[in-house]
């Protein structure tokens, strides 16, 4: 889907929690990365709440949409969660 459809189409919500996890992994620049970008971002309820100006159901909603979606992946870290933008797969392989 694209950034357009993705404004057009899903809830405020949603879009916050999706761009808030796409700045804090590629849109930002860490030389120590392989692509000079973070692949991954720990982030907390607390940090989307004070980024995205949300209440806390707010970004349980966003959360919820995004992972069920199928825009962003989540995995467990050190006791709290870290979240990535997921891409779609390649179909470099099939002709």
């Amino acid at each position: 889907m694209s950034s357009k459809a993705l404004l057009a189409l899903e809830p405020l919500a949603v879009v916050q929690v999706v761009y808030e996890v796409f700045e804090r992994t590629i849109g930002w620049e860490d030389k120590s990365e392989a692509r000079g970008r973070r692949e991954w971002a720990l982030l907390s309820i607390k940090y989307f709440q004070m980024s995205c100006g949300m209440t806390l159901s707010q970004v349980q909603r966003g959360l919820k949409g995004a992972l069920n979606r199928g825009y962003i992946v989540r995995r467990s870290r050190l006791g709290a969660y870290e979240y990535s933008i997921r891409w779609r797969e390649s179909d470099q392989g099939s002709a």
